[in-house]
């Protein structure tokens, strides 16, 4: 439950940060202020074509998927790996695709646009973080499936 409290914890953290990040995408903030320095250019890395995969701004995409983080981490009780496997496997499965897609996004930033948008670092340690502490209710979710079996 601890675990479980925690991704609430981050999740919520990391939802207000990407909640910024899709302000500035769809014009509800002309900007967001970067910590000194030429390496970062929060606007110019969250207006980029990067930042609008299918056209639509990756952050509005982001915080609907890191808000369902919440639901999934509340329900069922200590024993929920036990009890209902499905679930943990279902929030680790989600949890891994949103590290993923943060690495990947984090790997543009230099390589693509060389800059750095450090509410987006933030949300996406956050992510990883997230991630981390689904694992050990999946592997015990998959322990429970493997000798239901």
């Amino acid at each position: 439950m601890r675990r479980r409290r925690a991704i609430i914890v981050l999740s919520l953290c990391s939802s207000a940060v990407t909640a910024l990040i899709a302000m500035r995408q769809t014009g509800v903030l002309r900007h967001l202020p970067d910590p000194p320095g030429k390496l970062w250019d929060t606007d110019y890395v969250n207006t980029s074509e990067v930042g609008y995969p299918f056209g639509v701004p990756d952050a509005t995409i982001g915080l609907a998927s890191i808000a369902a983080n919440v639901p999934l981490a509340a329900i069922g009780g200590e024993e929920r790996a036990e009890t209902m496997p499905a679930l943990p496997l279902l929030a680790a499965g989600k949890s891994l695709i949103e590290a993923g897609t943060a690495l990947w996004f984090n790997s543009e930033m230099p390589r693509k646009l060389k800059k750095w948008c450090p509410y987006c670092l933030v949300a996406s340690i956050l992510n990883l973080s997230i991630a981390a502490l689904q694992i050990p209710e999946a592997v015990a979710a998959l322990r429970k499936i493997s000798r239901a079996s």
